[in-house]
């Protein structure tokens, strides 16, 4: 496959090259998975993974930036110009650009929120250790839509990271039934039933439930192997 024209990656993507990006997207066993229910979240990864394929160095992600930061002068704004620059800043490491896009996005219409802008605001601050900043924009995004699925994993992942453990499960139990397909939520609330104390069987057939939705899941599939169950 040719050069792809990267000013159209993330809005085409897709349709004509699926195949390829899920080649690349392979390498990492959940990120398809997580493509295909959380796109917005994954888009710019796919970018990235397709110029570095085509062999065009930083040289033209450098231009795709320039592409992105050149949509965001659109008159009237367009918000998901915004949401995808910071996307890809925040993929380069460029993370106070990466905030200053995603914050000028929420600033641009107050009134009708974009939960995805305040989840990946939420990953972005919770990466740099501001948990408590991270936990307003996650209960902001529940706030703004009860049924996000994607807020209430990164709240319970942050409490479980405080050692909340309580208040994690309660997120983890809330993201599962949301989206109660998604291997890793189970995974999660399996290891936290452990550490709570619960009853072996309670965290064992959380296991066993990630594993069969994610039959590429390593870590669920070593506590599989660990309980006895293969």
């Amino acid at each position: 496959m040719g050069v792809m024209k990267y000013s159209g990656v993330l809005t085409d993507y897709e349709a004509p090259h699926t195949t390829r990006a899920e080649a690349l997207l392979a390498e990492d066993c959940n990120t398809w998975r997580r493509c295909e229910q959380h796109k917005s979240l994954a888009r710019q990864r796919l970018l990235v993974l397709l110029l570095r394929a085509a062999g065009t160095g930083a040289g033209m992600l450098e231009d795709a930036l320039r592409s992105y930061q050149a949509a965001t002068q659109a008159s009237p704004p367009y918000v998901p110009a915004f949401n995808n620059l910071g996307n890809l800043h925040l993929e380069l490491g460029h993370v106070e650009e990466a905030e200053r896009a995603y914050r000028t996005a929420l600033a641009l219409n107050p009134a009708e929120l974009d939960v995805r802008l305040l989840v990946n605001l939420g990953v972005l601050l919770a990466s740099s250790n501001r948990s408590a900043e991270a936990e307003a924009c996650y209960n902001h995004a529940i706030a703004s839509d009860p049924s996000d699925a994607e807020a209430y994993f990164n709240l319970g992942s942050l409490h479980m990271r405080e050692r909340r453990l309580k208040e994690a499960q309660s997120a983890y139990t809330a993201a599962l039934a949301q989206d109660p397909e998604r291997a890793s939520t189970h995974l999660q609330l399996g290891k936290l039933r452990i550490l709570l104390g619960s009853q072996l069987k309670d965290a064992s057939d959380l296991f066993l439930q990630a594993a069969r939705l994610d039959p590429d899941n390593q870590e669920a599939q070593m506590y599989v192997k660990q309980l006895g169950f293969v």
